[in-house]
């Protein structure tokens, strides 16, 4: 159980972008999975079976749940926050970009963030995406017409 919590752990710090995969309570809850395998079979001694068995449903709770679909790789904040990283460093670029602009002309063309985000590395369906998640929560306002401002 030790080996597979900090394989994952030195994955994600080995990688500076790559969210962390599991936290301490996925451990835990790895250990109670062992103990309550063990307890089924009558036992009250955990095999290293009953922690691999456990870690295996661990990880296919995780593949279900937590994978961000755009890199592949298991991120815990998609399940604690449903945001993840990826999403998450979009979201920040998007704010940066119109705060720049803001800071240039007043407020941020739609036009022009698209080509920002796009020189990024954000599409503009993303950059769209973006737009309008900020304006639902609050975050952006537009006081004309596909123009924003960060409140």
């Amino acid at each position: 159980i030790e080996d597979f919590y900090v394989k994952m752990r030195e994955k994600a710090q080995q990688a500076e972008d790559m969210p962390i995969p599991l936290t301490a309570r996925q451990l835990w809850a790895i250990v109670r999975l062992s103990k309550a395998r063990a307890r089924v079979r009558l036992s009250n001694i955990v095999t290293a079976d009953d922690a691999e068995r456990a870690i295996n449903l661990v990880k296919a709770s995780l593949a279900q749940a937590g994978i961000d679909m755009e890199t592949g790789e298991i991120d815990i904040d998609k399940i604690y926050s449903g945001i993840t990283k990826s999403q998450r460093d979009k979201i920040n670029d998007i704010l940066n970009i119109i705060r720049e602009l803001e800071t240039e002309y007043g407020t941020a063309k739609k036009s022009e963030i698209i080509e920002i985000g796009e020189q990024k590395g954000i599409s503009k369906t993303n950059t769209m995406e973006v737009l309008d998640k900020l304006k639902v929560k609050g975050d952006i306002f537009e006081p004309k017409f596909e123009r924003y401002k960060v409140t």
